[in-house]
């Protein structure tokens, strides 16, 4: 007996040293009493005579709070469990209502936190399995918590001694099945008390208030297919029938399942029976999701349906009348987007706005892929593009490429036959036009909208002078004029390692970097397009050039692709200017020897304007 009086001085000396308002100071009585606890032996204390009511509960509210902080902290995690084990052990029961103020203080009805407190702790101190305690946010049942816990013998305790299986949380009006499946979301392995609630008699279609059933709970959070396999094999041996496609507020168990990546859970509920064409309250079917996702889910849906003989509806449209094709190419997923149209999806069906997938690619698609595939796949089908279709807003295709500066793009739809009456070229131009603000992404611009030009006025665009202008102001307005091309030939000269990458930097397999540099006006405007500048892999990219030459080598290159276009472009101003005193031929010659930023001075004093 001795002992246990020294213990349980040593204890009382700790409980006096502590300032109890002091949150900090109750933790350190943890490290502090836990020595004790390892090596206790013989007959264990009555709490109640060491530490005041009060005390005790928030020595324990501590240590589940602790384990909920302490989750990553192993040691701190099993020195609050062995408080708390330590607790049971001395015969110590909270009374009845006493849970309401732990849940309280330790903010376990938060779904986070549940299955990080080993449930049986809770319970075997709070043993009261026929009371039923509402919490004011959420209002569940003790029965319910214990199925939060997914703890398996405590819910066998609650039935056992005549625990509804399928009353309600009256807020939320879910059921214990419901409040089983939020556990299992957060890695509680529930699937034993999935069997033992519906051995008892739960209903697998209980709905709560807003249509959700336990279905679309454990289609939306589970990561274990045996989890869903088990519910809906033990509804199969108790004989209730399961409403796979019961629809709630925002859709059924297969939009869930769909939306969250649950592949195994879709092919699952496919052939149990699920409708692969429902739609959702915003007409959302499950190809519109996996359209937005993996190629792998999108493929895998055909391949379950055409197994079980169901047709999928490719061309069903939402409440926006976009269908999957439109919604699958802002995610630029090219397998899937080919999936979809050998599947039957109609390129042609318009949306609520009018607008087709291929006004959808010309607005998003910064380069000629998407379309590629649209027009060689329809091609396949024999089924022809409309590309002069009118949005609501009266634009077409082309017009929305021209727009977006994608030279590809807009020379397949004039192969196509788009109509470029009332076809308008950008009047200004800046880095918003989808590329980004790099080295790479200004010259992808530049060339984007001299190849555009380009490609308009070999089909009878009347390009304007203020068309000019607009290109010429976006080299202006930054500034990508060559400052000397002498200090380039330099750097090539004195820096065998920027040669050496110069002469790898192929721009076709005949033509290098390096060769392109040396090349004259007249060699180079014969052997490239403002298209090949946009398509090229550009030096910037894949890092070949030195960083020291970066700038120079790209100042060259934007002086190289444009000066054809300044040079014309800057005669007739130039002639304007100095009131046509000089022969053509005459001004032609000037023009030669200046630099585009003077050409392009010129263009701007002509039209009254200043770079």
């Amino acid at each position: 007996m001795a002992y246990l009086y020294a213990y349980l001085e040593t204890i009382k000396c700790l409980r006096e040293e502590i300032n109890w308002e002091d949150e900090t100071e109750r933790h350190n009585f943890f490290c502090r009493f836990d020595p004790l606890i390892k090596n206790w032996n013989g007959r264990l204390p009555d709490l109640c005579e060491v530490f005041r009511p009060e005390e005790i509960k928030r020595l324990i509210s501590d240590s589940a709070k602790g384990i909920v902080i302490a989750q990553y902290n192993y040691d701190r995690v099993k020195e609050y469990q062995r408080f708390m084990m330590f607790v049971i052990r001395t015969g110590y029961r909270a009374g009845d209502l006493e849970l309401d103020e732990l849940l309280q203080r330790v903010g376990m009805h938060k779904l986070k936190h549940f299955f990080k407190v080993p449930s049986w702790l809770i319970f075997e101190i709070y043993a009261k399995f026929d009371a039923n305690y509402f919490d004011e946010e959420t209002r569940p049942e003790h029965f319910h918590m214990a199925c939060k816990f997914a703890s398996h013998d405590v819910v066998n305790k609650f039935l056992e001694l005549g625990q509804d299986p399928n009353c309600r949380c009256k807020k939320t009006g879910d059921s214990p099945l419901h409040s089983l499946a939020s556990s299992i979301r957060i890695g509680a392995d529930g699937s034993r008390t999935i069997e033992l609630l519906m051995r008892n008699g739960a209903d697998p279609n209980a709905a709560n208030l807003t249509g959700m059933t336990p279905l679309h709970r454990l289609c939306e959070y589970c990561n274990s297919l045996n989890v869903i396999e088990r519910f809906l094999m033990v509804c199969d041996d108790v004989q209730q029938v399961v409403h796979i496609d019961a629809r709630d507020e925002e859709g059924r168990p297969l939009h869930l399942a769909v939306k969250f990546d649950q592949a195994e859970a879709v092919e699952l509920l496919l052939r149990r029976g699920a409708d692969p064409n429902a739609h959702d309250a915003k007409g959302t079917t499950p190809l519109h999701f996996i359209a937005k996702r993996s190629h792998f889910m999108r493929t895998n849906l055909f391949e379950i349906c055409d197994a079980i003989h169901r047709t999928v509806q490719v061309n069903a449209r939402d409440n926006l009348g976009n269908t999957p094709l439109h919604v699958a190419m802002p995610w630029r997923d090219e397998e899937g987007f080919k999936t979809l149209l050998r599947r039957g999806a109609d390129p042609n069906l318009a949306n609520e706005d009018g607008r087709t997938s291929l006004h959808v690619i010309c607005e998003k698609d910064r380069d000629d892929e998407f379309a590629r595939i649209l027009f060689e796949i329809c091609d396949e089908r024999q089924l022809t593009v409309q590309v002069n279709t009118r949005d609501k807003s009266g634009k077409t295709p082309l017009q929305l490429a021209v727009a977006k500066l994608s030279p590809n793009t807009v020379d397949m739809l004039l192969n196509r036959g788009a109509d470029i009456t009332n076809c308008i070229f950008p009047t200004s131009i800046d880095t918003k036009f989808g590329f980004d603000s790099s080295l790479n992404g200004k010259l992808r611009i530049a060339s984007g909208a001299l190849a555009v030009a380009e490609h308009l006025e070999a089909r009878g665009y009347d390009f304007s002078r203020s068309d000019a202008l607009a290109i010429m102001k976006f080299f202006a307005n930054h500034d990508l004029f060559e400052k000397s091309s002498s200090d380039l030939e330099k750097s090539l000269r004195d820096d065998q390692e920027f040669a050496s990458r110069a002469k790898e930097a192929m721009i076709f397999p005949s033509l290098s970097l390096y060769d392109l540099i040396h090349l004259g006006p007249e060699e180079e405007e014969k052997l490239l397009t403002y298209t090949d500048y946009f398509v090229f892999p550009h030096p910037f990219y894949k890092f070949v050039i030195p960083a020291r030459h970066e700038k120079n080598c790209f100042f060259h290159l934007c002086e190289k692709l444009s000066r054809g276009f300044f040079r014309r472009w800057a005669l007739d101003p130039f002639y304007e200017l100095i009131h046509k005193r000089l022969p053509i031929l005459c001004c032609e010659q000037i023009l030669e020897k200046l630099d585009n930023q003077d050409l392009c001075n010129i263009c701007l004093a002509a039209a009254g304007q200043t770079s």
